[in-house]
C-alpha cells in the first residue's frame, strides 16, 4: 500500500499502467493543442480505448483519419517515454497491450525523443502557425473523432428548467448534454463558489422588468409571468472526467474590445459537488450503500491548462499529474518537461500575486529576486510576487477525475 494524492493509505493505481510523457513539439503556434493532448494522454483508458477502436475494425479505424491521427500521437508519445528510460522496455514485453508503461523520469529529453502533432494538424485541416483557443480546440475535436466510448467519459448532463412563480405550477423543462462547464469568474473568486452560482442561483424572470416568461404558444404570447429560469444537476449525471473552462476572456463594455481576466480564481485539489448536485430521490436508497466508501461527486484534480498573455495572443502549456495516487506532477510547455510541486501548481494557476506565508520568507524572496533580476532581466516574469508564468498567467482549464472512476480510467481492463 501507498499514500495517494489525497491522504487515502490505499494505492488505487498500479505503477506499471503509468508513464510520463516527453513532451510535444511546437509547430508554431500548436502550444493549445498540445496542453490538451497531454491532459489526455496521461489518463490510462483513453490511450486504452483508442487502442481498442483499432482492434475492432481496421476498416472502419481506416475511415476515420481523426482518429487514427490521435492514436499514432499517442503510440508515439508512448515509445518516447519507453525510449527514455531502457527499463520501460523490457516492463512493455510483460504487457497484454504494447502501449503500457511504468512510470519513468523522462529528463533530460533529446529532439528525437518528442513527438510532433503533424500528422494531427494536417488530417484536421488546421495550420499550425494561427492560435487558436485550447478549449473550443478539445471540444470540437471530440465529436469529430467519432468515438462514443472516448466521448462518454467527458460527457455529462444536466437540466434547464423555468418555473412559473404565479402558483399554476407551470414549467418548461430540458435535459442539455456537456463535454465541460464554463464558469463566470468575474462573479466569484473560486470554482465551488461559481458551480453554485451556475447550479444553485436561477435568473429571476420578472414581469416589471418587462422580461417576464412566456409559458404559452406564440400565438397567446401576451401573457407574461414572473419566473426562475435555472440549471441543475443530479449525481447520476456526472462525467467521469470533469472539463471546467474559466471563462477568463470577456468583453469589455467600455473600450468595446475583448479582454483578460487575471484575477485570482482558486480551485481544489479535491472537488466535492455534494452541496452543487440534486440528489435524486430514485436512487438515494441504493447510493447509500456504496456512497460511505465512494463519493459519486467527489473529484479529484489531474491536470490544469494554463494560458499565459492576453486575449488573442499568449501561450498554452499544462500542468498534469500522471498517476492520481500521488502527487507527484510535470509541467508540460510543449518539449520542456518539469517536474513541479503542488504549490508551484498553485501560484501559477490561480493566478494574482502569490501569498507568502510569512513576512521573513516574502523579504527574503524580495532580495533574492532583486540580485536575480540584475543578472538576468529575463527571468523577471518568471519570479517575483507571480507563478512561473508570470503576471498573466492562470488556469484556463481545470480537468478532474471522478474519484468512483479511478479504476476505471487508470487500471484498464485487458
Amino acid at each position: 500500500k501507498g499514500k495517494n494524492g489525497n491522504g487515502d493509505d490505499k494505492k488505487v493505481v498500479s505503477d506499471d499502467d503509468i508513464l510520463v510523457s516527453t513532451g510535444l513539439i511546437n509547430l508554431g503556434n500548436t502550444c493549445y493543442m498540445n496542453s490538451q493532448l497531454q491532459c489526455a494522454f496521461h489518463i490510462p483508458q483513453i490511450r486504452h480505448l483508442l487502442q481498442m477502436e483499432i482492434d475492432k475494425s481496421h476498416n472502419s479505424y481506416a475511415n476515420n483519419p481523426p482518429l487514427k491521427s490521435l492514436h499514432e500521437i499517442f503510440d508515439l508519445m508512448s515509445l518516447a517515454a519507453a525510449a527514455a528510460d531502457p527499463t520501460t522496455v523490457n516492463n512493455q514485453k510483460k504487457k497484454k497491450h504494447k502501449h503500457e508503461h511504468k512510470q519513468i523520469h523522462p529528463f533530460p529529453s533529446t529532439s528525437h525523443t518528442i513527438p510532433s502533432t503533424k500528422t494531427l494538424c494536417r488530417t484536421l485541416g488546421v495550420n499550425p502557425f494561427e492560435q487558436q483557443d485550447s478549449q473550443e480546440f478539445w471540444k470540437l475535436l471530440l465529436p469529430v473523432l467519432d468515438c462514443p466510448s472516448l466521448t462518454n467519459l467527458y460527457k455529462g448532463y444536466y437540466e434547464t428548467y423555468i418555473t412559473a412563480l404565479d402558483g399554476t405550477l407551470r414549467e418548461r423543462r430540458k435535459t442539455e448534454p456537456f463535454l465541460d462547464l464554463s464558469l463566470d469568474i468575474s462573479r466569484s473568486s473560486s470554482v465551488l463558489e461559481s458551480l453554485h452560482d451556475f447550479f444553485q442561483q436561477p435568473e429571476l424572470l420578472s414581469t416589471q422588468q418587462n422580461n417576464g416568461w412566456k409559458p404559452n404558444p406564440p400565438k397567446h404570447d401576451k401573457e407574461r409571468v414572473d419566473a426562475l429560469k435555472g440549471q441543475s444537476i443530479t449525481t447520476q449525471h456526472l462525467p467521469s472526467i470533469l472539463q471546467l473552462h474559466l471563462m477568463r476572456f470577456a468583453y469589455d463594455i467600455n473600450y468595446n474590445t475583448m479582454k483578460k481576466i487575471n484575477d485570482r480564481f482558486t480551485f481544489p485539489k479535491e472537488l466535492d459537488l455534494s452541496t452543487v448536485c440534486i440528489h435524486d430521490t430514485k436512487e438515494t436508497s441504493t447510493e447509500q450503500e456504496t456512497t460511505n466508501t465512494q463519493n459519486p461527486t467527489i473529484y479529484d484534480l489531474q491536470a490544469v491548462v494554463v494560458h499565459a498573455g492576453q486575449y488573442g495572443s499568449g501561450h498554452y502549456y499544462s500542468y498534469v499529474r500522471p498517476n492520481i495516487s500521488t502527487n507527484t506532477w510535470y509541467r508540460f510547455d510543449d518539449d520542456r518537461v518539469t517536474k513541479v510541486s503542488y504549490k508551484d501548481v498553485r501560484d501559477d494557476a490561480f493566478g494574482g500575486a502569490v501569498n507568502h506565508r510569512n513576512a521573513s520568507s516574502q523579504q527574503s524572496t524580495k532580495y533574492t529576486c532583486f540580485w536575480k533580476n540584475i543578472l538576468n532581466p529575463l527571468s523577471r516574469r518568471r519570479h517575483g510576487s507571480f507563478g512561473w508564468g508570470g503576471k498573466s498567467s492562470n488556469a484556463y482549464m481545470l480537468q478532474y477525475v471522478k474519484r468512483q472512476d479511478i479504476p476505471k480510467l487508470y487500471l484498464p481492463q485487458v
